[in-house]
């Protein structure tokens, strides 16, 4: 069972960092500032800590749909 979380974390890990890296060079091709990357970057994880801290409430609020 931890061997399966472990992957899981480390696939949706490679997915971000290949998301941000293929930005990073479209942004570069275009010539456009990466200030707006990390702006995008900063309000996502803030939005998935906030998401996080009431995962609990979210699950009641959905009851359980998904939690097979």
């Amino acid at each position: 069972m931890l061997v399966n979380s472990v992957i899981i974390i480390l696939r949706e890990v490679l997915e971000a960092a290949l998301i941000i890296s293929v930005l990073l060079a479209i942004s570069q091709q275009l010539k456009v500032s990466r200030q707006w990357l990390f702006f995008a970057l900063f309000i996502g994880l803030t939005g998935a800590s906030v998401y996080a801290a009431h995962i609990e409430f979210v699950s009641m609020a959905m009851e359980g749909v998904g939690q097979e």
